[in-house]
C-alpha cells in the first residue's frame, strides 16, 4: 500500500466512528424540483469541471488548515451570496456553485463545495483525479488532498434537467 493510501484509510477509519453532520453537507434550496438560486431572478450559469476544481482549490484548498480564511477567499473569488434560507451556504450570483463550512466530521473542519456542470458525469469524475487517485472508503470515494493531510471525499451526484451536481468536501486535519 502506498503511503496516501495508509493516510487516507487511517483519515476514513478515525471518521467511520463519528457521528455525521446533521443535515446535508451543502444543499441547495429545492423548489419544486428544481434547484433554486439564491436569487430567483436569474439563473446561475453551470460550470466546467475545470473551473469547479479551480474554485475548490482557491477557496478551501488555499484555506488549509481549519479553513480560517475561506470567509475572505469566497469573497475575494465572488462567492457573496448568503443562503436564503440562513444557513452557512454562501452562493455565487453568477455561476452555479456555493460553499459551506463546518465543524466536523471528527475533529477537524470541513469545507464542503456543490457545483452543477453541463458537463457528463464521466467527464466530472476524470476531471477529480487532477486532486489524486480516488478510492473507495468507508466514507465514500476518497484521496489525500494535493499531498497534505487533509481528505477530500467525493459526496453523490444528482442530475436535473441537462446539469448535474457534485459535492466535492475536503476535511480539514484542524
Amino acid at each position: 500500500m502506498k503511503h496516501w493510501q495508509v493516510l487516507l484509510a487511517i483519515a476514513a477509519l478515525a471518521l467511520a466512528g463519528c457521528d455525521a453532520p446533521q443535515g446535508p453537507v451543502v444543499a441547495a434550496p429545492q423548489t419544486d424540483g428544481v434547484v433554486a438560486s439564491p436569487s430567483q431572478q436569474t439563473s446561475p450559469s453551470p460550470v466546467d469541471v475545470s473551473r469547479a476544481l479551480t474554485l475548490f482549490d482557491n477557496i478551501c484548498g488555499a484555506s488549509l488548515p481549519g479553513f480560517a480564511t475561506a470567509p475572505q477567499r469566497l469573497a475575494a473569488n465572488g462567492i457573496t451570496v448568503p443562503s436564503p434560507t440562513g444557513t452557512a451556504t454562501v452562493y455565487s450570483a453568477t455561476e452555479d456553485v456555493s460553499f459551506q463550512v463546518q465543524d466536523g466530521p471528527g475533529a477537524g473542519r470541513t469545507c464542503s463545495m456543490v457545483f452543477g456542470t453541463a458537463q457528463s458525469a464521466a467527464t466530472a469524475v476524470n476531471g477529480f483525479a487532477v486532486i489524486g487517485q480516488f478510492v473507495e472508503t468507508p466514507l465514500g470515494r476518497g484521496t489525500i488532498y494535493r499531498n497534505t493531510n487533509a481528505v477530500v471525499l467525493i459526496g453523490g451526484s444528482s442530475t436535473q434537467g441537462r446539469i448535474t451536481y457534485f459535492n466535492l468536501r475536503l476535511l480539514s486535519e484542524r
